[in-house]
């Protein structure tokens, strides 16, 4: 990474994406991107109308894609959370045979309260076949649906994640260099193309700046709020391709040999 300005001193490109949109798009496919909005209004409805309607939601949305998902294969999920400014994003993804990490689908939710897009995020990781890992931002506002999940789902399953700068340092490089092998695939749609594009290098450090794009779909400003999520779902298949490879030695039946036979 960096080889060119390392090696031959070339300067690096000023504001250049840290991906490039051919490397991305490269590694997008025909798959859904689902988006739940709700006014401000919402949040004064009753909690168990809210409840009431969100489940029919995932009924009709989520169960036809969870449906689809390979039943033997690794599933992990990244999760980005924004509640007011920002939108919330969960990324599922599947560890397929040939180490591809693919994302069926995203959902991406603006305007719901926490416990709202936990009933949502509960609703995937409890129907994910072979649900092994999920990475999950817990900064800030975010601690309290993290928290839910590692009470739901335990510590061997839920990585709470502080997006710090080391985070990024450790794990963008890993991201881009997936995209490169071809190992990565996701949702093809223009907001998600432009959140993996704002990526830069800053001071050394690929990350997101601190600055907010336009959506295609809506009026509200983005900050990269698919990338988060991306990263986080890679590196959960990345950890859940390592347990469960734990998971197959532990239960691989024991063969005992008498050393005396013949």
């Amino acid at each position: 990474e960096g080889v060119r300005e390392e090696l031959y001193c070339e300067p690096a490109r000023v504001g250049a994406s840290y991906l490039g949109r051919t490397l991305i798009e490269a590694c997008m496919y025909t798959a859904p991107v689902l988006r739940i909005e709700r006014d401000e209004g919402w949040i004064s409805i009753p909690q168990w109308e809210r409840s009431e309607e969100l489940h029919e939601w995932c009924e009709t949305f989520l169960d036809p894609l969870l449906a689809a998902l390979p039943k033997t294969q690794p599933h992990s999920i990244g999760w980005d959370f924004g509640r007011y400014a920002d939108r919330s994003v969960l990324a599922p993804c599947t560890l397929e045979q040939n180490l591809v990490r693919r994302v069926p689908f995203l959902i991406e939710m603006q305007g719901l309260p926490h416990n709202d897009q936990w009933t949502i995020l509960a609703y995937v990781g409890d129907r994910l076949p072979c649900f092994f890992r999920a990475c999950l931002d817990a900064g800030g506002n975010g601690s309290w649906i993290a928290e839910q999940a590692l009470i739901a789902w335990g510590p061997d399953i839920v990585d709470q994640v502080d997006i710090t700068l080391r985070w990024y340092a450790e794990q963008m490089p890993a991201f881009r260099e997936a995209h490169e092998r071809g190992i990565i695939a996701y949702p093809r749609d223009l907001d998600v193309r432009n959140d993996l594009a704002l990526i830069r290098r800053i001071d050394g450090v690929p990350k997101l700046p601190k600055v907010r794009t336009d959506s295609a779909t809506s009026g509200v400003k983005r900050h990269g709020d698919a990338a988060i999520a991306l990263v986080m779902a890679y590196s959960a298949s990345r950890e859940a391709e390592a347990e469960a490879a734990r998971w197959d030695a532990l239960s691989a039946p024991v063969i005992t040999v008498d050393p005396w036979s013949t």
